[in-house]
């Protein structure tokens, strides 16, 4: 064998000045030397080897004198020679346990350690801090460990050893009985394994105690996360800037916080009486009420009240960035029921860094379109840029998101109106009362474009059942790279009766106004003219209450840069210099109403 050995001659070291001649004198004397062992292989070198073996290994050095331990080296070599099955565990030890597993968990090792190091810089998802360089050398580590390969005499014993082992035995180690019993042993172990592990992930749950499950369905394009509560939110890997995560729906980043896809349940006699698909937001919930994944792509929710069974199954398409939710509703009374399902979510269409950080900037950029014809509401953010190093051909991307119904034909299912104005829909109430359910929500002629800086998707449905009877609504949220993917995507999995092109093109170019800025109300005068404010006598004091366009703030601040921030909706934020990064408690100033807030003072009569 040939090897290649640096020498490389000593100098003593020159005057700094003659640094460069120090080292052009140094390269000149590197001298590289061919030798032949005659033999073979030349000691240790740097073989990749398996993790099995790597382990006794180290405990064997460990346990053992230099002696001993060279010649259980040697030992292990001539066998791997003499005998096939233990080059198979060998290769099967190197290509499984090292290269697949060793490197694999370097690989995800570094991407958590990647994460939580980011988060310690302040960022909430994931991002890179380590240097690409480091996260390689690390990645790939697991395969710079060395392998034995004996040299010179060593190698001659172990071949020649091992020709007589292989002659002395049979060239078939295990009877092919042996052999067929023991995979089948393994595959046994192994259904019982996966059965149980199947068993349990299916496992019905009740009535949840106190922290929820979490569900995880996805086609690796597009991923919903579902808590068995109901919070929930989908995100989905961008097809036109690739490599880019994106939620399409606002997560909850706190365990208190009910964000998610909401389904509420209205009765048309008594308003008043509202329940939900899941756990959340109503927290109403009867005896059926279960939760279960059914396999990778699809989940199951089941609930009922008063008379009225709710099942729902969850589908994620199995290649296109689109989940469904078909609900069977049944009702089990002996009276006709009427009621309005109304469905909820907020859009994010961005990363989820980029709308924690900044909710307020982010929702001015959101535009939501409705448009009747094929039921649907979508929207796009400004904010989402095409892929161009060049900052002149970055352009709106085109990437929207969108939530659509199906109506039932017969009239049981009927789309009544919508809300896209999160402010609106929720009111001065909770997402658990929402006061967007006490109002006529907006008229399903009110089509087009509008920005509402709270930016949501809201469908209203009536339903109405006769005893025993059943009927079936189909919601379909998903992304698309332009609207007219979109627009197919709902024909094709909705069923959706025939639009025309120019139709949808109508409702593209309208815009649409805010509520209390429409021409009805213009008219009336009302919305508009009304004092939001007023002055104190002398015009030195500004009174506002809760009845604002937008929360009314006020910064209260002191020369050591601590500050606090107060609104007329009651809500305290307080900060120490960069209130952004040091913010003292949460911020929680851009949401209406506030649900979790940062400081609250509780006033109670404990008599």
């Amino acid at each position: 064998m040939i090897l290649m050995q640096p020498r490389v001659a000593r100098h003593a070291l020159p005057m700094p000045h003659g640094w460069s001649r120090m080292v052009t004198d140094t390269m000149k004397t590197v001298k590289l030397t061919l030798e032949y062992d005659g033999t073979g292989f030349h000691g240790f070198q740097k073989q990749p080897d398996g993790a099995v073996r790597t382990v006794i290994a180290t405990l064997k050095y460990a346990t053992s004198s230099q002696t001993e331990f060279h010649a259980w080296s040697l030992t292990t070599f001539t066998n791997m020679l003499a005998y096939d099955w233990l080059r198979i565990v060998i290769y099967l030890d190197h290509m499984c346990l090292r290269v697949a597993t060793l490197v694999n968990f370097s690989f995800v090792g570094m991407d958590m350690l990647d994460e939580k190091i980011a988060r310690l810089f302040g960022h909430s998802i994931r991002t890179r801090v380590i240097p690409q360089g480091l996260r390689r050398f690390v990645t790939w580590a697991p395969l710079l460990i060395p392998f034995y390969l004996p040299r010179g005499e060593e190698w001659l014993i172990a071949w020649n050893t091992a020709e007589q082992i292989s002659r002395q035995h049979p060239a078939v180690l295990f009877s092919p009985g042996v052999i067929a019993g023991t995979f089948i042993a393994i595959a046994g172990c192994t259904g019982a394994v996966m059965l149980l592990r199947a068993r349990k992930r299916h496992s019905i749950l009740s009535q949840p105690v106190g922290e929820p499950a979490h569900y995880e369905i996805g086609n690796g394009l597009y991923t919903l996360h579902l808590a068995s509560d109901g919070r929930s939110f989908s995100r989905v890997y961008s097809t036109v800037r690739h490599g880019s995560e994106l939620d399409l729906t606002r997560r909850p980043y706190d365990e208190l916080q009910r964000k998610g896809k909401f389904l509420y349940f209205q009765d048309a006699d008594t308003p008043e009486q509202i329940w939900s698909l899941m756990r959340e937001p109503c927290g109403k919930t009867g005896q059926e009420y279960a939760v279960r994944k059914l396999d990778r792509l699809s989940l199951e929710i089941r609930n009922a009240w008063k008379g009225i069974v709710a099942h729902a199954v969850v589908t994620v398409h199995p290649h296109l960035p689109l989940e469904l939710w078909t609900l069977v509703l049944r009702n089990k009374s002996t009276e006709q029921k009427s009621f309005r399902a109304v469905s909820y979510r907020e859009f994010a269409l961005t990363s989820a860094d980029a709308y924690l950080r900044h909710p307020e900037y982010h929702n001015l950029h959101i535009g939501t379109w409705f448009i009747p014809c094929v039921n649907a509401l979508i929207a796009s953010n400004r904010l989402l840029k095409q892929e161009s190093r060049n900052p002149e051909h970055r352009r709106m991307s085109g990437e929207v998101a969108f939530h659509a119904v199906a109506e039932t034909p017969g009239n049981t299912v009927l789309l009544t109106g919508y809300e896209d104005d999160r402010r609106f829909f929720i009111g001065r109430g909770t997402i658990r009362t929402p006061e967007g359910l006490m109002r006529k929500p907006r008229s399903l002629s009110d089509d087009g474009l509008l920005y509402t800086f709270a930016p949501a998707a809201s469908l209203y449905t009536h339903v109405t059942l006769k005893p025993g009877e059943e009927t079936t609504l189909v919601y379909a949220d998903g992304y698309a790279a332009t609207i007219d993917e979109a627009l197919q995507m709902l024909r094709t999995h909705l069923r959706l009766p025939f639009a025309s092109k120019q139709a949808v093109e109508v409702s593209l170019r309208k815009k649409r106004a805010l509520h209390g800025f429409s021409e009805a109300e213009k008219d009336n005068g009302n919305a508009i003219l009304s004092p939001y404010y007023t002055f104190s006598p002398d015009g030195t004091e500004l009174h506002t209450s809760v009845a604002t366009p937008r929360p009314w703030a006020h910064v209260i601040a002191n020369e050591q840069g601590y500050g606090t921030v107060v609104n007329n909706h009651g809500e305290i934020f307080s900060f120490m210099g960069n209130s952004q990064q040091n913010g003292l408690t949460p911020f929680s100033l851009n949401d209406e109403p506030v649900e979790i807030p940062g400081q609250v003072v509780y006033v109670f009569n404990p008599g």
